[in-house]
């Protein structure tokens, strides 16, 4: 059914066609890449990160019930000295049986379990199954938006100082490269994007120097601004780790008092019984954990594709399919 207003989906995309994407520093070119890549060169089996980590996180033993997981362990723990006793007496070596639900922090302490693809013979019946032909990218690919560059230098910290006092004096060249590129903008000149030049171009940096090394063409956009990038920025994935395994080291306390109370091993507290304090539930806590993962798992995916030593993803089969805005005089 259409409605006032509503376009049709083939006038929508070609009004997508004829705008353009504007890409504000190297940061964001390097993820508009990455998703190009992920949406056109990869599978095409359903997939959302929430789904992917309770998929991980599944059976880690995080919310079983301290007591019972204690009894399991201790009676794991028995068996296997049984078992140690009778491999001596016998004389044959067997492995050490290893509990299924150790103790610790979650699935950081316990290895990853193995995935299997929706289209293996170990996948579930009820997966539908996707022919392998759909899997493969279009060709020819989609036509996509040309891409507008617009370089951005994020100066930080003390050392950048006299960057901030150049830059109050000449805010005029930020004023024309802005104006400059909305007019790009709106007089639609393009040219197809510049590939790499450079056969190695997942090399970025000279071992040893950390000296840039540039890709070639339009894959160098922005490229001198990585130098600024603070070298704090490279402790971003341990200060994910030290949250979680805090945030772990927490839940554990409160997942203990909820059982306990559970199970009736505890009393309320006066503040739970007048309601100053709440009374927390499991469902909430996993509800709460599932967020906290997206979180900070999204972060680990995002580090790792705009960190300054990781290049710019291309695909060979892209040559001739993109487009880039340019300023009249140089069409």
């Amino acid at each position: 059914m259409s409605f006032p207003g509503q376009m049709d989906p083939s006038s929508e995309a070609q009004r997508e066609l004829e705008g353009g994407t504007v890409l504000v520093g190297r940061a964001s070119f390097k993820e508009y890449m990455e998703g190009l890549k992920r949406g056109w060169m990869g599978d095409v089996n359903p997939w959302s990160l929430e789904d992917d980590v309770k998929k991980r996180v599944e059976g880690d033993g995080v919310f079983d019930d301290p007591a019972t997981a204690a009894l399991r362990d201790a009676a794991a723990a028995e068996q296997s000295l049984a078992s140690a006793d009778l491999n001596e007496s016998t004389s044959t070596p067997t492995p050490t049986p290893i509990s299924s639900n150790p103790t610790g922090l979650g699935f950081l302490s316990r290895p990853t379990p193995p995935t299997f693809s929706p289209n293996s013979p170990n996948a579930n019946a009820n997966t539908p199954t996707i022919p392998a032909h759909l899997h493969l990218p279009p060709s020819p690919l989609p036509p996509q938006p040309p891409i507008l560059f617009l370089p951005y230098t994020n100066h930080m910290g003390f050392k950048a100082f006299p960057y901030f006092i150049y830059q109050f004096f000449t805010e005029r060249h930020r004023v024309q490269a802005g104006s400059e590129a909305a007019l790009a903008l709106i007089e639609a000149n393009t040219r197809p994007f510049q590939s790499p030049t450079r056969s190695d171009e997942g090399v970025q940096t000279e071992e040893g120097t950390g000296k840039l090394i540039r890709q070639g063409g339009d894959l160098d956009f922005d490229l001198e601004g990585e130098s600024f990038i603070r070298k704090s920025f490279k402790k971003f994935p341990g200060q994910i780790e030290t949250a979680r395994k805090d945030y772990y080291e927490a839940l554990k306390t409160r997942v203990e008092s909820v059982m306990d109370l559970q199970a009736g091993r505890r009393e309320m507290t006066d503040n739970e019984k007048s309601g100053k304090t709440k009374v927390e539930m499991i469902e909430e806590m996993k509800d709460e954990r599932i967020k906290k993962e997206m979180r900070w798992c999204g972060g680990e995916d995002g580090y790792e594709i705009v960190k300054p030593e990781v290049p710019v993803v291309w695909d060979p089969r892209w040559d001739g399919w993109l487009r880039v805005f340019v300023k009249s005089d140089e069409n």
